[in-house]
């Protein structure tokens, strides 16, 4: 509807803005391009939501982390990302490959569902699954009760301060 009210910005900006969009598209919009796939890629699910699990590069490396999670945070999703090189050597492990191979992933595994726990249900295509639990990377649970007592205290100390 052109001239029903007055206009927010003047309308030689708009059409300037309007053919800076029309350049930039190229950018954007390239024909052919597609997205990027892993071997696990749509294999692993979240037990907690259902949702599958995205490769994500971090600070840390490359991990992967259930969608809901990424998108939504902690509180739609509490699961934790699994590492690359980690739910890959269990997966090369379980399913007896050399290297993870796009192909023989596909042929023996229907999913990997990632369980609270650092718990990985591997459902295979033969009809059997294989459940193994990963070392999780992160400090605070791998200190023992009296680390984090100790901690505790130091921390309370240095609060006096």
């Amino acid at each position: 509807v052109e001239q029903s009210h007055e206009a927010i910005i003047p309308l030689e900006m708009f059409e300037r803005v309007q053919e800076r969009i029309k350049q930039n598209s190229h950018y954007y919009n390239t024909p052919g391009r597609t997205q990027t796939t892993y071997p696990l890629s749509g294999k692993i699910k979240c037990a907690m939501c259902g949702k599958s699990f995205r490769r994500k590069t971090t600070p840390n490396g490359i991990a992967w982390v259930c969608s809901t999670y990424s998108y939504q945070g902690k509180s739609a999703c509490a699961a934790k990302q699994i590492p690359d090189t980690t739910i890959s050597l269990i997966t090369i492990d379980v399913l007896g490959l050399e290297e993870l191979d796009t192909e023989a992933v596909n042929s023996r595994l229907v999913a990997i569902i990632a369980n609270p726990g650092n718990t990985l249900t591997f459902q295979l295509k033969d009809g059997t699954e294989r459940v193994v639990t990963w070392q999780d990377r992160s400090r605070s649970e791998s200190w023992s009760p009296e680390k984090r007592k100790a901690y505790g205290e130091s921390r309370k100390a240095n609060k006096g301060d």
